[in-house]
């Protein structure tokens, strides 16, 4: 996280609820996005209609914050955190590395 944050590759995107699935509609988000290729978006709990309209983008990967890992973080030029997560990675990633 430190590295793509150094790289300016991280963006924060307050507000998405999309309302249908439409893989469509969610190709046109990243479009509208400063994001290069392929993008790592992380959403703060399951969401259906997200999850379903991203599959079909080849560029982008959705994971829930829980699930977040090294391996994704590497294999993806950029990341999109809906604003919502940033509460779960501060809360399973940084209270970790305070404590040790």
């Amino acid at each position: 996280l430190s590295s793509k944050a150094k790289d300016q590759q991280i963006l924060i995107l307050d507000g998405y609820t999309p309302t249908e699935i439409k893989t469509k509609t969610f190709a046109e988000l990243l479009k509208k996005l400063p994001i290069p290729r392929k993008v790592l978006v992380v959403i703060g709990e399951k969401n259906e209609v997200l999850q379903k309209s991203s599959r079909n983008c080849p560029q982008a990967k959705t994971i829930l914050a829980n699930y977040l890992n090294p391996k994704d973080l590497l294999s993806h030029d950029s990341l999109l955190l809906l604003k919502e997560s940033l509460e779960t990675i501060e809360k399973n990633f940084l209270s970790t590395a305070k404590s040790s």
